[in-house]
């Protein structure tokens, strides 16, 4: 009986061994998913757009749980240093991932990608674009240059030129089927902290002054305002109106709203007096809004799908054009007749509304792509007005990258209501 107790009691004693390396093995199990748990908990903050609170956070687990080796939430923590501009740091941290070969290729790549971007954001650039536009009244080819200097304690000088080049066609009014334009200017940008930032540009034409100020705020949650004014800005609601000189005095809100992680809202208003020939011809005023749902966020080599809702509202008050116009016409215009010019050259309204669909990301450390499209219905013109677009960008090196764009509109605006729109750009920037 003795012998019995014995033996039960080593089964016991075995028994609770075995339960308490394995009891041992689950509370580590669920430690470790308790650490995994509090970094998604801060990489949800980068989602939304909380960087300060997702850099305090993952700072925190990485001092307490991983002062050494790989830390899990290396990558986000490099990427909200890089929001937060701590570039210093950000820099450091992007290099921690690339030094450290235990890191995924992936992670590893997209540390590269990070890291050349916050080298170009801190370096000086010379970009240059080219544009190409067709509808039904002509052609227009756009050249830009844009200077920007290095950041130096906050400050930051740009110089920009423009020149546009536009082939009306063959039955417009206008007696020169042909006009150039050209104009530049210059910029000075602060960095005012982390959140804001403001600049202040002057600038001239062949015949105007122009003059630009932008304030941009980031408060808390990711939300963003901007402001901007343009005086003498080029008025681009029609290839006549360009080739004509029109300009307009524009004052622009823009808001982006993140609602969740995974929605966010974009809102967009204006108002502004167009001139042409220095006669004004109206005044107007709109809403651009967008409000999109990540389906699927872009995770290292996976793109983003996004879907959501696209609309725009323009109203426009327009009055007759002026008599001098008929300098440039074929014939004198008679009022009737430049009533009837002016609903060419101006959309009097714009209420297009419907569903868009994205999808980008980055394939490598080089290269990033996107493709959307929406399927808008234009309430005022009673008519779908689909459009799609592509674009990328590829990496040469560290100093050089290209960029391209292409959209198609089924439908144009005013004079090119009826006809196809196709609008194009490549370009390329060298850092220095």
């Amino acid at each position: 009986m003795l012998n019995n107790h014995r033996l039960l009691a080593g089964r016991l004693a075995l028994i609770f061994c075995v339960l308490g390396v394995t009891s041992l093995g689950n509370f580590a199990v669920a430690a470790e998913d308790s650490v995994m748990h509090e970094i998604h908990a801060a990489e949800d903050k980068l989602l939304e757009r909380r960087t300060g609170e997702a850099v305090d956070r993952l700072q925190a687990i990485k001092s307490r749980h991983f002062p050494e080796g790989q830390f899990p939430g290396q990558l986000d923590l490099a990427h909200a240093l890089y929001a937060e501009r701590h570039f210093d740091d950000a820099e450091e941290a992007y290099g921690e991932i690339v030094g450290e070969s235990s890191y995924s290729a992936d992670v590893r790549r997209e540390a590269v990608a990070g890291l050349r971007s916050l080298h170009r954001d801190l370096s000086g650039q010379v970009e240059v674009d080219g544009f190409f536009t067709n509808v039904d009244e002509g052609e227009a080819y756009r050249l830009t240059e844009h200077l920007r200097s290095p950041e130096w304690n906050d400050w930051r000088l740009w110089a920009w030129g423009r020149h546009d080049f536009i082939r009306l066609d063959g039955d417009t009014v206008l007696r020169d089927r042909n006009s150039n334009r050209h104009e530049g200017g210059v910029s000075l940008e602060r960095q005012l902290g982390n959140k804001a930032n403001g600049a202040v540009g002057v600038g001239g034409s062949e015949d105007d002054f122009l003059f630009g100020a932008e304030l941009n705020l980031r408060g808390r949650r990711g939300l963003s305002l901007g402001l901007e004014l343009d005086i003498n800005e080029r008025a681009v609601d029609t290839l006549t109106v360009e080739a004509l000189d029109g300009r307009q005095h524009k004052l622009q809100l823009q808001a982006g709203i993140p609602i969740t992680p995974r929605i966010f809202l974009d809102v967009s208003a204006y108002l502004r007096e167009v001139t042409l020939l220095d006669d004004e011809v109206g005044e107007g005023w709109g809403t651009e809004v967008t409000l999109d749902y990540t389906v699927v966020s872009a995770k290292r080599v996976r793109p983003a799908l996004r879907i959501g809702y696209a609309g725009e509202v323009h109203i426009f008050d327009r009055d007759t054009v002026g008599s001098e116009i008929s300098r440039f016409t074929r014939a004198p215009l008679s009022a009737d007749e430049r009533r009837d010019l002016s609903c060419e050259l101006f959309e009097e309204e714009v209420n297009l509304h419907g569903p868009r669909v994205s999808i980008g990301g980055r394939w490598d450390d080089r290269l990033a792509c996107s493709v959307e499209a929406a399927a808008q219905y234009d309430f005022f013109d009673e008519e779908f007005q689909p459009r799609a677009g592509l674009g990328f960008e590829w990496y040469l090196n560290d100093r050089i990258r290209l960029s391209g764009r292409a959209d198609y509109l089924a439908n144009g605006q005013a004079a090119n209501r009826d006809s196809e729109e196709f609008r194009a750009n490549l370009g390329v920037s060298l850092a220095f």
